[in-house]
């Protein structure tokens, strides 16, 4: 479980969280590619990888008028 809390003044663009799966393996077999499952609020980020330490970094895409709600993002981490 997560949490996130985006300010009202973030830029688009912006890194408003990041997020980290763990896994026992190294090299190659440890990279790991984050998705937003679509639903509510998902069309409002995108995720990608840091690929020097695999953190997911969520980014601020748009703003909706809805912007102050609470969303649920479903992140997926693939190995």
């Amino acid at each position: 479980f997560f949490h996130l809390r985006v300010p009202e003044s973030s830029a688009l663009g912006s890194a408003v969280g990041r997020i980290k799966a763990h896994d026992l393996d190294i090299g190659r077999n440890a990279e790991v590619e984050y998705t937003i499952v679509p639903g509510d609020g998902g069309a409002m980020f995108e995720i990608t990888t840091n690929d020097h330490n695999q953190e997911g970094i969520i980014i601020l895409k748009r703003v909706s008028n809805n912007f102050l709600g609470r969303f649920q993002l479903f992140i997926n981490s693939m190995f």
